[in-house]
């Protein structure tokens, strides 16, 4: 999901940087679209409960 590019010492202390892979990228894109799709629903259940016509609290 992710891969290491680089490691560098900064102040005497490792720092690794990562990349996503493609496999990454797509699982990230299904689970972004699972959460849109989750906050839609909760949206429309906060209108409904408050009786909002569309705008925000």
């Amino acid at each position: 999901m992710r891969t290491v590019v680089a490691e560098r010492a900064t102040a005497g202390r490792l720092r690794r940087y990562y990349r996503l892979t493609d496999t990454g990228a797509s699982r990230l894109e299904v689970e972004v679209e699972r959460m849109r799709a989750n906050a839609t629903i909760a949206t429309a259940r906060l209108r409904g409960r408050h009786g909002l016509a569309g705008g925000t609290a």
